[in-house]
């Protein structure tokens, strides 16, 4: 008896809302079947459309199906779908297929910087603007001797909902050059009441060596009061080392 299967690749595939993305559609004849096989789609979420091309197959190949949604209409979250070939009576096969929507990257930015030791980083403004050539740097004091500056970013406020990835980033650059001389960086998500390390360089106990400009990627729980995530730079050098904070952002969706 004459017949056909349908298979469709990747079995889920991930979009941005108001975006689009693609699946390939494969039908495979047995015993001999070359009736045409139209195709449809059906159990798609809200504000989204599925189209075939090409929109039938003769027999046998592959048809590729973009679904695209719409902002401010299609849902967030997880869709079984189902594509049907059809020849117009018997056989009928179908093959099911998943689409996660998720939001829109929102980035959020500090909007505080406050010095925390006995005086802060020159230019913090610069770990706030989002421009990757410009940095916050630990001072010394009085230009050789020892000096202790920190500061603290925060103010990224609570950003979109709902939401279901949220991750930190910090990109910086530390160089230790005494094992005595201080270059850290920290985060905290109860609005500074404790700390989690990200590195600690010399006489905190880390190795003391240089750290080269990088991202630091933290994922944060998707339930996080992003109101209470701050960011803290700590520097003690008597001139042998250095610290630059380029930038700090949080990344929702």
């Amino acid at each position: 008896m004459t017949d056909f299967s349908i298979a469709l690749a990747p079995a889920s595939q991930t979009v941005t809302v108001g975006g689009s993305t693609t699946y390939t559609i494969t039908v495979t004849a047995l015993n001999g079947f070359a009736g045409s096989i139209p195709l449809n789609i059906a159990s798609l979420p809200a504000g989204s459309t599925g189209t075939f091309s090409p929109t039938s197959l003769p027999g046998a190949g592959t048809s590729t199906l973009t679904v695209t949604t719409t902002s401010g209409t299609t849902p967030i979250g997880t869709t079984n779908f189902t594509v049907t070939g059809n020849n117009g009576g018997t056989p009928t096969h179908s093959a099911t297929g998943t689409l996660v929507v998720q939001p829109n990257l929102v980035i959020l930015r500090p909007t505080v910087d406050t010095a925390t030791n006995f005086f802060g980083y020159a230019n913090p403004a610069n770990a706030q603007d989002g421009n990757a050539g410009t940095f916050a740097s630990g001072l010394v004091e009085g230009g050789g001797f020892q000096g202790r500056s920190g500061e603290s970013w925060s103010g990224f406020g609570a950003g979109p909902s709902p939401r279901t990835q949220v991750n930190l980033k910090i990109t910086s650059a530390g160089n230790c050059g005494d094992p005595n001389d201080m270059v850290e960086l920290y985060y905290s998500l109860n609005g500074g009441s404790t700390w989690n390390t990200i590195y600690a360089m010399g006489l905190s106990g880390g190795a003391c060596t240089n750290r080269p400009l990088q991202t630091d990627i933290i994922p944060l729980a998707a339930g996080q009061d992003l109101t209470q995530v701050q960011v803290r730079g700590l520097f003690d050098s008597a001139g042998s080392s250095s610290h630059q904070i380029y930038d700090a952002w949080i990344e929702v969706q």
